[in-house]
């Protein structure tokens, strides 16, 4: 069965509309053939992305949690419910370090968020220069 060209030119532009509501932080970056995204070491980033233009770091603290059964409650009908909940055990610090590459003057710059060496976040900024 063929999908008359008008229904798939609306269909084309929907999803194109829903990728461009997408926030940059979602998308991954690409370095050659290789794409980095959330997750990914530093290493390999140096590795296909090369050096950044502008480094900076801080420390930022951060709060675990656990989970574990709350207080059993009756529910409408008489049974017991649990329910579960997360309890915080702690604050931990961990180093953020933000890169910036320019990928040139025809190219949108990407920044790279590490948190403790690994890809936290890579947001889209402005197009690139001619260094």
């Amino acid at each position: 069965m063929r999908v008359p060209v008008a229904k798939s030119k609306i269909v084309i532009s929907i999803v194109a509309a829903t990728a461009m509501l997408l926030p940059a932080s979602v998308l991954a970056m690409r370095c050659g053939t290789v794409l980095i995204s959330k997750g990914d070491v530093q290493a390999k980033v140096l590795r296909y992305c090369g050096e950044p233009v502008q480094t900076n770091e801080r420390y930022a603290l951060r709060t675990g949690f656990y989970s574990g059964i709350g207080l059993a409650y009756n529910g409408p009908s008489g049974q017991s419910i649990k329910a579960k909940r997360y309890y915080p055990y702690g604050r931990y610090e961990v180093l953020v370090e933000g890169w910036i590459f320019n990928l040139g003057p025809n190219k949108l710059m990407r920044q790279v968020t590490f948190e403790n060496g690994i890809v936290a976040d890579v947001k889209t900024l402005g197009y690139g220069y001619h260094e």
